[in-house]
């Protein structure tokens, strides 16, 4: 926040004061162990690779180095929060999560509601809000992450992720 000084609004200095002191009654959703898969962590566009012959060939996922163990719905938060940009994402979000639901329920998950998908899907949102600021910790490029920053912004608030703060 000190670097950004006044680029960053005042409401979005509360934004992350609210989250950081929601953290610790946030993160016992965390501890729960309930739709936990293997996740890519940096699924984006440029980590996927498309067959010349869709027939013969299939999708495939590189740059496997972040992956972990985590909320399932965590790499759409990343990829749709942080790489859409808002029309984009508002049009094609919720009926890629409805999607990507019934295709859990299809594969025999069961016990994880598509009200508990939303949820965490949310959840994953709000904690991608440190993503941006751990970019530039990094030492990414400011035409990186002041563009995510925006865009993870715009889905917090499209998403009312403050929400997740008030229920902690």
């Amino acid at each position: 926040m000190d670097f950004l000084g006044d680029r960053l609004s005042e409401n979005r200095r509360g934004i992350y004061r609210e989250v950081l002191q929601a953290l610790p009654d946030l993160y016992e959703r965390l501890m729960s162990p309930l739709a936990y898969t293997v996740i890519h962590d940096d699924i984006h566009i440029g980590n996927v690779l498309y067959p010349r012959n869709p027939e013969r060939e299939s999708v495939r996922i590189i740059d496997w180095q972040c992956w972990n163990v985590d909320l399932a719905p965590k790499d759409l938060a990343h990829m749709m929060a942080i790489f859409w940009f808002p029309e984009q994402r508002r049009a094609l979000e919720a009926p890629l999560l409805r999607q990507y639901y019934e295709r859990l329920c299809e594969k025999g998950v069961a016990d994880y509601s598509w009200e508990q998908l939303w949820y965490d899907y949310r959840l994953c949102v709000l904690r991608k809000l440190f993503h941006p600021p751990w970019q530039w910790e990094t030492g990414h490029e400011p035409n990186i992450w002041w563009n995510h920053l925006e865009r993870v912004m715009s889905a917090y608030e499209d998403l009312d992720c403050r929400e997740l703060i008030q229920g902690a």
